[in-house]
């Protein structure tokens, strides 16, 4: 389970076989003391849905901007949007995080070529300091498709034994900025 709020990880041995999740995305407990000891320490909602991922089908292996290329504008607006991104990244908890990403596309933003966006991010990628694990470029890379008008998805998933937490973000089934066999090991549990 991740505890967003506390911005920590908990694995509830045998807790497989006493919590789902039903079709509506709403989190199911079959123990009443452990649902109510979930509840109090504020761990799971079983009143709010859940949004279900997609399972990725296609990993977008997007072409780098040519060399040749002597427009360099959209490549530093992507660098401006990345940097501002970095500081908003700063020292925020995963529950201010997932919050400023919650909201759809900009309305104001004209959806944008997925492929162009994602050429400019790959180009601008090694000019921005700090660059980070998985949960900052996942961040980044949100907020830089929002500013396009694009919608995606920021997927938390998990493995265990030995446990690992990992992110990516997907434009439908589309796995943008990782690999389908990486992602393809971990099971998501939030959706952002």
């Amino acid at each position: 389970m991740l505890d967003v709020a506390a911005d920590t990880y908990s694995c509830l041995l045998g807790a497989g076989s006493v919590v789902r999740l039903e079709d509506a995305g709403r989190i199911a407990i079959d123990d009443d003391d452990l649902a109510i000891e979930l509840k109090t320490h504020g761990i799971v909602q079983t009143d709010r849905p859940l949004r279900a991922p997609r399972t990725p089908v296609l990993a977008s292996h997007e072409a780098p901007r040519s060399a040749g290329s002597t427009d360099a504008a959209p490549v530093s607006l992507a660098l401006a949007h990345l940097l501002v991104s970095t500081v908003v990244f700063h020292r925020k908890t995963l529950a201010q995080l997932t919050a400023a990403v919650e909201v759809g596309p900009r309305s104001d933003a004209r959806k944008s070529d997925l492929t162009t966006v994602l050429a400019d991010y790959r180009a601008a990628l090694p000019w921005t300091p700090f660059e980070g694990e998985c949960l900052q470029r996942g961040f980044l890379l949100k907020r830089l498709l929002r500013s396009h008008g694009i919608a995606s998805d920021w997927i938390f998933g998990v493995r265990t034994w030995p446990f690992a937490a990992h992110c990516w973000i997907q434009v439908e089934d589309l796995l943008v900025g990782d690999s389908l066999e990486r992602v393809r090991s971990y099971t998501p549990i939030m959706v952002a």
